[in-house]
This record gives structure tokens, C-alpha cells and sequence, in this order.
């Protein structure tokens, strides 16, 4: 059986080295949420994992004679890029930085390794505080001062956004916090791609970016009309039908509920604070928070692939794969089953569970056969009902000036 194989390179001061037959267990890299999204698509920290061979000291900072000078070149935030290749063709799976280069000495120290684990760029503004002052202005605008304050000179694709978020007064803010709250209040995606580009996306390249508005690909369970997942887990978004948003600093707030929601369910609450500069725009938010989740729904959390397909296939489920990034929409489809009378054979139970989704997390794990791909999901319905945001329709102006 033909199958991926991965390529790991290290960004040392004296060029960029592929490490890849260092590693003794392949790697696993994680991206996204592996949680259900609710209000806004914020990634969790991308990390990579991968046991390196240091029985000969290459990656031990202490040894000045090894290939990459000891403490010259290993230290933290070397940078990393992680590779899946398939068909003759590199897939790009995480841009990192390690986080340092932990020394073992297993079997009484006849055996020397590097348990090498290495962030995205989300952990570089993490770990910043900074003390400024800003107007009340656009959220992409609020993003980019966040992202300029911090001195970030990687790669960067930031929208403009829809919603004006409220004036910053000169103090200390935590930088990836702030952009969360801020992503959040435009109901926007923030994460760093596959390629290292951080990434802000306004809400309405939701509905006119094509990857995420007109379905990628179809899952299904056989493989003959579709690309076949080897597992599948369903999940709820929790039932809110009771939303308080703070939206300043000097604590206002709004609130909005729907009594027969809570009559069947009891009072669900949601209590958000969020830099929504006006009054309106934080009422139309609580608003919509209680229009979408008001009813409990069962849709797809997760689908996981573990392919065996050839190059070339009808049904290349390795490239498909591989190829899917944050965000994009895809198509699932489980057909439930049943046992028959018989208590043996195994038979459809009623109509096909379809869905489009959103994908939210991305966790590939090449350490051990069979080799797969999971993929964390967002129930995409919501679309439909955006209207509701406006008395108008989905592309109406007020929506956008949320």
C-alpha cells in the first residue's frame, strides 16, 4: 500500500536542514479546535510532535562540536515546517517554531532523545502584553494594530471587517486574548494557515469566499460515490436561550431571551463580554446568539480518515485531504444502521443524516499505522438563518454594519 511519507525541516542559522530521519516516530501536528465552535472561529495554538534520535548529540545545546554549533542554533523558536508527501506532491501540514529541545536519557543513558514539540505563531502573541491606545475603529483594523504592535513580520492576511469595535484606552491588553474578543465580536475566523500566513477572516467571507460557502468535497461512509471516512462523531452545541453581552468597559449590558426555549428547556445562559463599541450592535449580537442556539440540534463534531487508496484512484482520499485547510465546507453523509431480525445483518435505518459543515480543526497523525487524518466540524446551517440579523436578507447593509 502506497502511503504519505513526511518531511520535517529546521530553520538553523546555517540554513534550513531536513531532519526528517531524525525523527523516530513520524510526527502528529494539531490545528484548529477539537471543541464545538459557537461565536466566531478562533484556532487553538497549531503544535507539532516528533521524538528525535539524539544518541550521536546533534540536537543537544550543550554539545559545541555537533552540526548545528550547540546553543548557537539550538535554542527556542527555531523555526519549523512540517510536510506530508504524497503523489510526488508536498502538502504543507504546520509553520512553527520549536519550543525548546528537551534532552532524555532513557535505559540508564545508554539512549539520548529530543522530545521536539514546536508552536504556530499564535504562542509569539500569547505571550505578549502591550500598552497602547486605540479609537474605536473596524475590527480588521483592531487586528492589524495588534499584529504591528507586536512586531509580527511573518506573513499576514487580514480582512477589513464588519464590526466597529470600541476604543482601547491606554493600558496593558494581552495581545492573542484581545484578538480573540475582538474576532469574536465580528463572529470572524482567526488562525494561522497551513503556511504560516496569520489569518483574519470578517464574517462575510463566510458566505462569499467560495471554499467556504460552496461545498469542497463530500464524506460518505462507502467510498463509491464520495470520499470514504473510516469514523464519525456527532455532538450538540449547547442550548442558549438566555444571552447577556458586556460591551464597554464601564459594564453595560444587554440581554435577550426567548421564553418558549427556556419554558422547554429551563434558562440556558450565555454571558459574553465583547468590544462591541455601540449598544445596537450588541443587542443585534445577543440577539442572533439566542435566534441560532435557542433549539438544541445533533450534528456532525468530528469525521476521521484513514485512507488506503492508490495515486490516482477515482476517489484520491489522501490528496482530498490533505488539500482541505481551516474553514473550508465540506458535505457529510451517514447512512444509520441497524441490525435486522436476524440479529447478524445490518440494515438502513431510516433517512441519510446529511449535512454541510465547516471545518475547524485539523489533526493529522503520521506516528503510527494506520496513518489518518481527523477533522474537527462546525454545523454550517446557521447560514440560512442570517437574516435574522437584519429586517432585511443576509446581504442587506445593516447586517454588515453589525
Amino acid at each position: 500500500m502506497t502511503r504519505p511519507f513526511t518531511q520535517l525541516d529546521a530553520a538553523f542559522n546555517s540554513g534550513t536542514v531536513d531532519i526528517t530521519s531524525f525523527a523516530r516516530d513520524g510526527l502528529t501536528v494539531s490545528r484548529g479546535n477539537t471543541q464545538i465552535v459557537t461565536n466566531g472561529f478562533v484556532a487553538d495554538p497549531g503544535t507539532l510532535d516528533s521524538p528525535l534520535d539524539n544518541i550521536t548529540r546533534r540536537f543537544d545545546p550543550n554539545y559545541a562540536a555537533g552540526p548545528y554549533g550547540g546553543g548557537a542554533d539550538l535554542v527556542p523558536r527555531v523555526g519549523m515546517a512540517a510536510f506530508a508527501n504524497w503523489n510526488a506532491t508536498p502538502y504543507g501540514l504546520l509553520v512553527a517554531t520549536a519550543d525548546g529541545w528537551p534532552q532524555s536519557f532513557p535505559l540508564d543513558g545508554a539512549d539520548q532523545s529530543v522530545a521536539l514539540q514546536a508552536t504556530d505563531a499564535t504562542n509569539i502573541f500569547s505571550n505578549a502584553s502591550l500598552y497602547i491606545s486605540r479609537p474605536a475603529e473596524y475590527s480588521g483594523a483592531r487586528i492589524q494594530a495588534v499584529v504591528d504592535a507586536v512586531g509580527w513580520a511573518g506573513p499576514t492576511s487580514i480582512a477589513h471587517g464588519n464590526c466597529i469595535i470600541g476604543p482601547l484606552n491606554l493600558g496593558s491588553v494581552s495581545a492573542w486574548p484581545h484578538m480573540e474578543d475582538v474576532t469574536k465580536a465580528e463572529w470572524g475566523d482567526l488562525y494561522i494557515a497551513n503556511d504560516g500566513t496569520l489569518t483574519f477572516r470578517s464574517r462575510d467571507q463566510i458566505l462569499s469566499e467560495t471554499r467556504s460557502s460552496v461545498s469542497q468535497a463530500t464524506y460518505v461512509q462507502n467510498g463509491t460515490d464520495g470520499f470514504a471516512y473510516s469514523g464519525i462523531t456527532l455532538g450538540s452545541p449547547p442550548v442558549v436561550n438566555d444571552c447577556t453581552i458586556t460591551h464597554n468597559d464601564t459594564g453595560d449590558e444587554v440581554n435577550a431571551q426567548d421564553a418558549d426555549s427556556i419554558a422547554a428547556f429551563g434558562v440556558c445562559s450565555a454571558s459574553l463580554s465583547l468590544p462591541i463599541h455601540t449598544r445596537s450592535q450588541a443587542q443585534q449580537y445577543a440577539d442572533w446568539m439566542v435566534t441560532r442556539f435557542k433549539t438544541p440540534i445533533t450534528t456532525f463534531a468530528s469525521v476521521t480518515f484513514t485512507p488506503s487508496n492508490e495515486p490516482g484512484d477515482t476517489f484520491d482520499t489522501w490528496t482530498e485531504v490533505l488539500t482541505r485547510e481551516l474553514c473550508d465546507l465540506v458535505t457529510v453523509n451517514l447512512d444509520p444502521l441497524i441490525l435486522d431480525t436476524d440479529g447478524i445483518t445490518r440494515i438502513p435505518s431510516g433517512d441519510p443524516i446529511v449535512r454541510d459543515c465547516w471545518i475547524r480543526g485539523i489533526q493529522p497523525n503520521f506516528s503510527q499505522e494506520p496513518y489518518s487524518v481527523t477533522f474537527f466540524l462546525q454545523d454550517a446551517s446557521w447560514i440560512a438563518g442570517l437574516w435574522k440579523w437584519d429586517v432585511s436578507t443576509w446581504d442587506g447593509p445593516d447586517v454588515w454594519a453589525l
